[in-house]
């Protein structure tokens, strides 16, 4: 039997009864207590509007089919956040910008490998996680 006391029980019941999407995988240099206090759901634009804040580029960019590593990555890096934290399908994800689920999983192993190879990436990666989160606060 799971433990309902621990965070994440509480937000997936929190979830349940509010009939909200929350995230189930935490970024480990966040606190728990932090994370149950900013339960309130982010939709989908609101993290792309954080992504592109901070890389700044125009949230328009991130539907259309460029290929530019400009509107790539902000793009990707969605894509990344959405699949891991915010635990929506690879199918749902794709169609949303308009592309096939092996583009979203290809988006997610490539900002991993990303972050596990370069470190100014795995500090934005994680300061951007940080935005999203203090923004649902």
């Amino acid at each position: 039997m799971t433990d309902l006391g621990s965070p994440k029980n509480k937000s997936k019941m929190k979830s349940h009864l509010h009939n909200r999407r929350i995230p189930t995988i935490l970024p480990s240099e966040v606190d728990s207590t932090l994370f149950e206090q900013s339960i309130k759901l982010l939709d989908i634009t609101a993290i792309e509007q954080v992504v592109c804040n901070e890389l700044k580029v125009d949230t328009c960019f991130l539907l259309s089919k460029s290929r530019k590593r400009e509107i790539l990555y902000p793009r990707q890096l969605v894509m990344y956040y959405l699949s891991c934290s915010f635990d929506y399908s690879y199918m749902f994800i794709g169609q949303r910008y308009g592309f096939d689920h092996a583009t979203c999983m290809h988006a997610k192993r490539l900002v991993e490998t990303l972050m596990s190879v370069d470190k100014q990436i795995y500090r934005q990666v994680s300061f951007i996680a940080h935005k999203i989160i203090f923004k649902a606060a």
